[in-house]
């Protein structure tokens, strides 16, 4: 034990790393909290993974870590106080202290309860969570973590009406907080509708863009709303129009005519979803033919993955890095790599070592070819009929949680679950080739057939 505390004191990174492993195993050691706290935060990845495992075994030192932490973290000490979230989520100290700096508009506060938001939002972190909202000062990752409260959740309405107020104050976060509120309640006010309705008619950004899909698609529009956007689709491209698809199955025969009539002469038409489509009402016989043609079209997705891949022999991984991380093609909202990304797709971390060229070209182009193994969307009918479709998360006695988005959870009791299936398409949205140039597609496969 002596020769472990005495590495512990003054040894390397991986000395004291492994002296912290001996000493927790020594019940002679006595090891204190105080011995574990300095190296949370090591720069060594190895010695901080150690001292975090120590940590884990020992719920009783919850308060006394968690208080050390945070006289760091004020103090300016650590950089980055959400991987913490895990210790000081099960301090009552360190709860209050988070709320107080929530309270406060402090980044490092509002990250730690966006790392913890899955789990469950204390009471005081959600109050002062709305209280940095309603002043404007929570991040985007806070205002995310909003959207993860649970639709019953009693105070579900008032956090979505405090949401859909700092969207119309604040079109910065505007996107933000409309994607955070699960359900709409009522109709979509009309500066909200103005304000998606502008952002999908932007052509210089398709993050943006796909956002405003994504909850103008699960929107109650207005008759005049929804002739609105039957006006706009034919501009849109594929992944905008399949978000907006399901929102015209109750649209009147007028509204249902000219969405068809933009999207026959759509160059997106090629790479719309069948089912999506196929659910609209139509008399005309026009939905038929649209069907048709797509059904054509698959035939011609071997040609344009051939065309494509002549690209790749000049393909830079650099430059697909830029691609991968940029806001026009949006992959690390989704896609995490190492520990930085989303987690709603798959880790890339080594997809180059699973996957062909081809593959990836093929994954990226038309994602619903292939469907990774716990990755597969499920759709959810409801007993009212309504459907939603996500990727499933959890599936219990309580009911059913799915991801719909980045960030964003969507929980149907069990009372309102009729049935839940396996979905047909994946959640990645269809037409990249699109939205990025053949070079820069090319540059993608070769960065991510790096990835080993």
């Amino acid at each position: 034990a002596e020769a472990a505390r005495t590495a512990l004191d003054g040894g390397t990174a991986s000395a004291r790393a492994a002296a912290l492993y001996v000493l927790e195993q020594l019940p002679e050691a006595n090891l204190a909290p105080e011995a574990v706290l300095p190296h949370l935060g090591s720069e060594s990845a190895r010695l901080r993974e150690a001292a975090h495992w120590v940590a884990a075994r020992h719920p009783e030192w919850a308060d006394s870590l968690a208080v050390g932490l945070m006289d760091r973290v004020e103090a300016g000490a650590i950089d980055e106080p959400a991987e913490f979230a895990e210790i000081l989520a099960r301090s009552a100290e360190a709860r209050r202290r988070v709320a107080r700096g929530a309270d406060a508009g402090a980044a490092w506060s509002l990250a730690i309860i966006a790392a913890k938001a899955s789990d469950g939002l204390p009471e005081e972190w959600l109050g002062s969570l709305l209280e940095a909202l309603e002043a404007g000062r929570a991040t985007p990752g806070a205002i995310a973590s909003l959207g993860k409260v649970p639709v019953g959740h009693p105070r579900r309405g008032e956090i979505d009406t405090a949401l859909m107020t700092r969207a119309l104050a604040d079109p910065g976060h505007g996107l933000a907080a409309m994607e955070a509120i699960p359900e709409f309640a009522g109709p979509l006010p009309e500066p909200a509708f103005a304000f998606l309705a502008g952002t999908l008619a932007d052509e210089a950004d398709a993050l943006k863009r796909n956002g405003a899909a994504r909850i103008l698609g699960r929107a109650k529009l207005s008759e005049r709303q929804l002739d609105a956007l039957a006006g706009l689709a034919g501009r849109l491209g594929a992944m905008e129009a399949n978000a907006l698809l399901p929102v015209f199955a109750t649209a009147s025969p007028g509204v249902r005519a000219k969405l068809l009539a933009a999207l026959d002469a759509s160059s997106a038409l090629p790479s719309l979803r069948p089912d999506l489509l196929a659910a609209i009402p139509d008399e005309s016989g026009v939905v038929a033919r649209l069907l048709a043609a797509i059904d054509k079209g698959q035939e011609a997705r071997g040609a344009r993955l051939d065309e494509l891949a002549k690209a790749l022999a000049d393909a830079d991984g650099e430059r697909g890095h830029h691609v991968f991380h940029s806001a026009k093609a949006g992959c690390s909202a989704c896609h995490a790599l190492g520990y930085v990304g989303g987690d709603l797709g798959p880790d890339l971390s080594r997809i180059g070592g699973v996957r062909t060229e081809r593959d990836l070209l093929e994954a990226i182009v038309y994602p619903g070819a292939s469907l990774v193994r716990s990755y597969e969307t499920v759709v959810v009918t409801r007993t009212d009929g309504a459907t939603v479709a996500g990727i499933l998360r959890e599936q219990n006695a309580g009911g059913v949680t799915v991801a719909l988005a980045p960030g964003a959870l969507l929980h149907v009791a069990a009372a309102e679950v009729r049935s839940v299936d396996p979905g047909a398409v994946s959640l990645m949205p269809v037409g990249y080739d699109g939205v990025l140039t053949a070079r820069e597609v090319a540059d993608l496969v070769r960065f991510l057939k790096d990835r080993r």
